[in-house]
């Protein structure tokens, strides 16, 4: 990772905030590799992230206060405003209690 790092940093491979983008970077060495342009090393032991499947330390319990029925629910009106003047209405509209 250190070696994907200082290509990473060599090359200025940052995101718009200034980050490293070394996960892209790493995705490309082993992109590379896998068409035979590159070789990298094997792994070192123990390294990268442990994926291994964790569990929780209890079960989770069953839901309290949960009605049996709900009704549906109705959602906002979705208007599309051709043009500025429609836009500008339904801003004013949503700014104040009626329209």
């Amino acid at each position: 990772m250190a070696f994907v790092r200082k290509v990473c940093t060599t090359f200025g491979f940052r995101d718009p905030l200034g980050h490293l983008q070394d996960a892209g970077c790493l995705a490309t060495f082993h992109d590379l590799a896998h068409v035979g342009v590159l070789a990298l090393p094997p792994a070192r032991p123990g390294a990268g992230v442990d994926r291994a499947v964790r569990g929780l330390a209890a079960a989770v319990p069953p839901p309290v206060g949960v009605p049996d029925r709900v009704d549906p629910v109705e959602g906002p009106v979705v208007t599309l405003a051709e043009t500025d003047t429609a836009r500008r209405r339904l801003v004013s509209c949503t700014q104040s209690s009626y329209c």
